[in-house]
């Protein structure tokens, strides 16, 4: 008998506002969300989400997750935003769109000024300092050349 096999899976989630993650949850919340708990029926149907996203099979991420919308629905806005930072041919996702549109419309290149708006627009990227940081030296490249 493979490990785990009779064992069951279960979906903790946060509730709003901390949607994103459980940084700022107390013990009592994340026992409260624990006895909330959603079962996973197929798991090896969730998991090939994670096997196109690996493969790059943006359409067929797309199918799953609305099969998996009804009992799901964060998958699809989850898989939307993948495909949405997915850059196109000559184009750049949505993030680096995003930061562009903010830089202009803010007129400043004040990072935490950015920063701050990147995250109010985007925030189901979670983005980190770092990883903005690092699209806005990308974009400035993008400028000079």
């Amino acid at each position: 008998m493979k490990a785990g096999k009779n064992k069951s899976l279960y979906l903790v989630l946060p509730k709003e506002p901390n949607q994103y993650g459980f940084g700022y949850c107390s013990r009592g919340d994340m026992e409260e969300f624990y006895k909330q708990r959603i079962p996973i029926e197929n798991p090896s149907f969730i998991a090939s989400l994670w096997e196109n996203y690996q493969a790059g099979n943006l359409a067929e991420l797309n199918i799953i997750a609305e099969k998996l919308e009804h009992r799901f629905p964060f998958i699809k806005a989850a898989v939307k935003a993948h495909i949405d930072r997915v850059p196109g041919d000559e184009e750049n996702g949505l993030p680096y769109k995003t930061l562009i549109s903010i830089i202009k419309e803010h007129g400043s290149n004040d990072f935490m000024t950015i920063f701050k708006e990147f995250n109010k627009r985007l925030p189901i990227y979670g983005f980190g300092d770092l990883q903005v940081e690092r699209m806005l030296s990308k974009i400035k490249k993008m400028s000079i050349n």
